[in-house]
């Protein structure tokens, strides 16, 4: 969950990574998205912190 979200804060503002193929079309930033919508995996992280 946390390298997800680290790939939501590099592309913030715009920015783009070496996956992206133009601004706001990006496969890892679509997966980074997917995987904290997921319900499953938030609950998975909440368990492994307590």
């Amino acid at each position: 969950m946390q390298q997800a979200r680290n790939v939501v804060a590099a592309h913030e503002g715009g920015r783009l990574c070496d996956y992206c193929i133009e601004p706001g079309d990006c496969g890892r930033l679509r997966g980074a998205h997917s995987r904290l919508a997921d319900p499953e995996m938030m609950a998975a992280e909440q368990e492994d912190r307590s």
